[in-house]
């Protein structure tokens, strides 16, 4: 098990994701949301192109990420969360709140 200390974490668009940090994104939300949450819904909705990412890694691992939207790209006033996932294998450690914070923040 890993600690908050060991947590690598990056902001990007979409066009600077890498294909590697891109699939392993869409991996980790299709294991969280689709598997074990059992959310039949489309996830590739066309928005991850007008998102930020923030991801956060334990060494070359995805371990959490969420999208990031500027205000008015969502709603109309605001800006947005969306797509917050953890890894199942981490759970407990306190990513999912360093996270926010990270996401909040940036």
């Amino acid at each position: 098990m890993s600690n908050n200390n060991n947590l690598r974490w990056v902001t990007k668009t979409f066009s600077e994701l890498t294909v590697d940090e891109l699939y392993d994104v869409l991996r980790l939300r299709s294991e969280v949301f689709i598997v074990e949450q059992k959310c039949i819904f489309l996830d590739i909705d066309n928005n991850d192109r007008k998102a930020f990412h923030t991801i956060g890694f334990i060494g070359d691992e995805v371990v959490a990420t969420t999208r990031l939207f500027d205000k008015d790209i969502m709603y109309d006033g605001y800006q947005s969360i969306g797509r917050v996932v953890g890894s199942p294998r981490h759970r407990g450690l306190g990513i999912g709140k360093a996270l926010m914070h990270y996401s909040i923040s940036d």
